[in-house]
């Protein structure tokens, strides 16, 4: 099983965290800026239609809770720590999973078995929930992957969750270090270690995943809805408007396209992907001079 799911590291960190149960990540709200949503609204698409309710991506069914609990609060394994103990249910559970490109939520991961790792984040994150123990998320560095359907391209990225140990509940002590668990669900020796993402972030990737399988489909609108709420929890994530960016522009909104980008070199919201794509629209449309100076940016 060592093979599927790693537990990389049991250590000391820095910690300011809260537990869930006393503060939901779920609970937060993010406006978009007002000359954001006005650059991405596009004619025939209610906007107040947008709700992103992430709290639906990390439920799990009455029977899949009941199955876990049951092990989870086992007397036999009272003396575990609870971070431990979920991990040790997240391993065997994983023993039959089968990777697949697939981004799922929590119940229907456990339902098929398989998915991706965004998949098996949300998996634990929703297990961790349901116990009141915190996590958090990390981006990790890899060797790019490139896939190409029809004309396009997509790259993949990794994620992996950090598990935290349970907060003593004693007003008399201050807890300066706190031990976690990094679980990686297909580490690989190249991979390296990039920055923590926050709560949007990470639930901003769930709907670009869906947002990307949906342009290959060929189904845009489908694809907007997704990337409309994946901007919603997370407005400032370069790779949320770049992708933006290329929807409109393949949904025959490339002026639109031109704004967005333009907004987020403005905003100061770049990524080598956003920049390269927005060189690339340059070019296309014939703003040879444009396209070469943000390609010497990128340099």
């Amino acid at each position: 099983m060592q093979g599927i799911i790693a537990l990389l590291v049991l250590l000391l960190m820095l910690s300011g965290c809260q537990t869930t149960a006393e503060k939901s990540p779920h609970e937060s709200v993010v406006h978009v800026p007002s000359e954001l949503a006005s650059i991405i609204h596009i004619p025939g698409f209610d906007d107040r239609a947008v709700k992103s309710d992430v709290s639906e991506i990390v439920s799990l069914s009455d029977d899949q809770l009941k199955a876990f609990h049951s092990y989870f609060y086992a007397s036999s394994r009272a003396n575990i720590p609870k971070h431990r103990r979920l991990y040790r249910y997240i391993d065997n559970l994983f023993v039959n999973f089968t990777y697949l490109g697939r981004t799922l939520n929590a119940t229907n991961a456990i339902k098929t078995q398989n998915g991706n790792c965004m998949s098996l984040a949300i998996l634990t994150t929703a297990l961790a929930e349901s116990v009141g123990l915190d996590v958090a998320y990390q981006r990790v560095n890899v060797a790019p992957v490139y896939r190409r359907y029809a004309n396009v391209m997509t790259l993949s990225t990794h994620v992996r969750t950090h598990l935290f140990a349970e907060e003593e509940d004693d007003a008399n002590e201050i807890v300066v270090l706190r031990s976690k668990i990094i679980i990686d669900y297909y580490p690989q020796r190249s991979n390296i270690r990039g920055d923590m993402i926050n709560d949007g972030e990470f639930f901003a990737m769930y709907y670009r995943n869906l947002a990307s399988d949906a342009i290959i489909a060929g189904e845009l609108d489908e694809a907007y809805r997704l990337m409309r709420q994946a901007l919603d929890v997370a407005p400032t994530d370069p790779e949320n408007l770049n992708t933006l960016a290329v929807l409109l522009n393949k949904m025959g909104h490339s002026e639109k396209a031109f704004e967005l980008y333009a907004y987020a070199i403005n905003e100061q919201q770049t990524a080598l992907n956003l920049l390269s794509n927005y060189a690339q629209l340059l070019t296309k449309h014939g703003r040879i001079g444009q396209a070469q100076a943000i390609q010497a940016s990128m340099q």
